[in-house]
């Protein structure tokens, strides 16, 4: 994810009624995690304001082709 992506995906969540509480550094870093951590799924924001975060690893699991 490039730093504007980045910007603008903090620009979308801004304007997305519930969510006033996430701050743009708090998003640059999500990104970053995500990136970072490819044994990390996904990032979920729960709560109001985005006071909960669940953390979903990625599937360990051998697919056979």
């Amino acid at each position: 994810m490039t730093p504007e992506e980045m910007q603008e995906l903090a620009r979308a969540m801004e304007a997305v009624p519930g969510l006033k509480g996430i701050d743009h550094r708090d998003v640059r870093r999500l990104a970053a995690l995500l990136r970072d951590q490819p044994e990390i799924g996904s990032i979920e924001l729960k709560g109001f304001f985005g006071t909960g975060v669940v953390i979903t690893p990625t599937s360990n699991g051998i697919v056979a082709a």
